[in-house]
């Protein structure tokens, strides 16, 4: 995935920045492309069942993968734009649920899919918003036959 990232976009509204600057920081517009632009979407699909061999070979389950999808997308967002997004989440969240706030400094990680914290059962409402924030920051899973 790194090679993928790391090359130009060469195409659409920004050719010159890579394309992991374009996941970061346009991430609708990213999909977008990917979706629409045959080369790039066989590039991607490329990468990402090279990403899937790595995790493979690492000994990653199935079910991890959904994680290690997020992981990665958090790595290319950014931590510290990651942790200002999910603070926004959280903030939003205890709008909703004024009666079970979560602190703004809480750990993200601890609302990833797979984590072994009672998250989901100390703030069930937020878990919502939060499913919601981790399947969009996720690298997309596209593949070919």
């Amino acid at each position: 995935m790194d090679t993928f990232f790391s090359e130009k976009m060469g195409c659409g509204r920004y050719p010159e920045k890579t394309r992991g600057e374009v996941f970061a920081s346009d991430r609708r517009y990213f999909d977008k492309e990917v979706n629409k632009n045959l080369r790039l979407r066989h590039e991607y699909a490329r990468a990402y069942d090279s990403f899937l061999q790595k995790l493979e070979a690492q000994g990653v389950d199935k079910h991890s993968l959904m994680r290690k999808r997020i992981e990665e997308g958090v790595r290319l967002t950014g931590e510290e734009q990651v942790k200002k997004i999910f603070q926004s989440v959280v903030a939003l969240a205890n709008e909703q649920y004024p009666d079970n706030q979560m602190p703004l400094d809480y750990d993200y990680r601890l609302t990833l899919p797979g984590s072994s914290d009672s998250t989901e059962w100390k703030w069930p409402g937020h878990m919502e918003l939060f499913c919601r924030l981790w399947l969009r920051m996720a690298i997309p899973e596209i593949r070919e036959e």
